[in-house]
């Protein structure tokens, strides 16, 4: 609507458009047919976008205690929705590298996990006084 408004506004001003103004408008609204000359307007498929978007990546965290409920949760939308599902799941490990918590409920679950991701943080150190601790995400495969 605001292009109709600036459509108006630059008539009330003595303007022609195209020939001294070019306007054009989003959401295809039926206003911009009417006028004289039609206004170009840009239909915007927001629902097909923000479905598109939902397809991509999805990321939650959650307490180890509810990984098991997560991924049977996520296994139900999985037959629901017409896209590929990829599970990724990361957890921190003990100083020898291992990781006891997340590992055996995954295994539990029909995956073989693998360590095939190493994540890197490149932010600005924030507390400089806490001793580096040794992260590492373990990715699973099913």
């Amino acid at each position: 609507m605001l292009a109709l408004g600036a459509a108006i506004e630059a008539r009330r001003r003595g303007l022609a458009i195209p020939r001294d103004l070019a306007i054009a408008s989003f959401d295809d609204h039926d206003m911009c047919k009417i006028t004289d000359p039609p206004l170009t307007s840009l239909k915007i498929p927001r629902y097909e976008i923000g479905r598109q978007a939902a397809r991509l990546i999805v990321e939650i965290k959650v307490p180890i205690s509810r990984t098991e409920e997560i991924i049977r949760l996520v296994w139900e939308v999985e037959k629901e929705v017409d896209t590929v599902v990829v599970l990724g799941v990361g957890a921190r490990c003990n100083d020898d590298g291992d990781e006891t918590e997340v590992l055996p409920i995954l295994e539990r679950l029909g995956y073989r996990p693998q360590r095939a991701k190493t994540n890197i943080g490149l932010g600005r150190i924030t507390n400089a006084a806490e001793p580096e601790k040794k992260l590492e995400p373990v990715g699973a495969a099913r």
